[in-house]
């Protein structure tokens, strides 16, 4: 892939698991059994890395109770990120309580990287206390999960600054691509360490077909001008959406890791494979020249979750992180 210096890993968003997640959700909620079974199903593939947080509803219980059942030695393989209770960065004590909820939850001393779920968060205040709770062993890393080009700018600037950032990555939207920080002037490669989430957009990227695409809302014919072109893009390089989706991402981004969530376990074998066959092929050289040219018909608002307007059953922008 030409973006990284090696193949991202692979990390399971658990959004899922504790709620009724994404506009291509069929499923509604998972119960513990499903919930086990995308676990079991992710370990078993490989997967060793799972990305939660308090916000995600059941989501850190369940992935406790699974790794409460791993043996010894694989319960020392499994690397855990989670994220502090929105806003939890803001009020004094709260951190400390968010974490400690998390840690009971997970059934774990300790995680492998804390996130606060945005830039205005990183204060130095908690800056310090992080870097306090990562020298004592609790915590190996500290990050920011965000949205916005500003709070990339301003936390690669900061002092300290996180260890690592989990942002949009996507062929629609591509603010953190290696081009387009290049365009705004920034380091490339981004001299923090760099996740990547919404793959496939709550999972308008993972299929083709109208439905997910309806339940975003936004101008009918415009959107569906948009699915049509973004389709026929994909047959013309010869793939599918899936699979352009993902080359997209593994050529055009510079990551250490991304984040995908999946409703039950035919998508783990599934994300795996091709994420497996992305990296072992080429982009075609005009990909992002494509991709520009279809960005002047993509309506406002669709590559940013959190401006559309959701049916009542499907979760809140506001928790979109896979």
């Amino acid at each position: 892939m030409r973006g990284a210096t090696k193949t991202p890993a692979l990390i399971l968003g658990t959004a899922q698991l504790g709620m009724a997640y994404g506009a291509a959700n069929h499923r509604g909620m998972l119960s513990d059994v499903q919930g086990r079974e995308v676990l079991e199903a992710a370990w078993n593939a490989g997967v060793r890395w799972f990305d939660t947080a308090r916000a995600y509803g059941e989501s850190e219980r369940r992935l406790g109770a699974f790794l409460r059942s791993l043996s010894p030695a694989e319960r020392r393989e499994a690397r855990v990120a989670t994220k502090l209770a929105p806003g939890a960065g803001l009020a004094p004590g709260e951190c400390l309580r968010s974490l400690e909820s998390s840690l009971e939850a997970l059934g774990t001393g300790g995680v492998a990287v804390l996130f606060v779920h945005r830039g205005e968060e990183w204060t130095p205040t908690l800056a310090r206390d992080l870097g306090e709770w990562r020298r004592g062993g609790v915590v190996e890393r500290v990050g920011v999960s965000l949205y916005d080009e500003g709070e990339y700018h301003a936390l690669v600037r900061s002092t300290p600054r996180p260890d690592l950032l989990q942002v949009p990555s996507n062929l629609l939207d591509r603010r953190f691509s290696l081009r387009e920080l290049e365009r705004r002037g920034e380091e490339s490669p981004p001299p923090v360490p760099l996740w990547g989430r919404s793959l496939f957009l709550q999972g308008l990227l993972a299929q083709g077909d109208r439905e997910p695409w309806q339940r975003v809302g936004g101008d009918v014919l415009r959107r569906e001008e948009f699915r049509r072109a973004l389709a026929s893009l994909a047959e013309d390089v010869r793939m599918s959406l899936k699979e352009l989706a993902l080359l997209a991402v593994g050529t055009l981004f510079c990551l250490e890791g991304v984040v995908v969530g999946a409703e039950d376990p035919r998508q783990i074998g599934e994300w795996g494979a091709l994420w497996s066959a992305a990296g072992a092929r080429n982009a075609p050289e005009d990909l992002e020249e494509r991709l520009e040219l279809l960005g002047r018909i993509m309506p406002p608002g669709l590559a940013d979750p959190r401006r559309w307007p959701l049916a009542e059953d499907v979760a809140p922008a506001e928790t979109e992180k896979t």
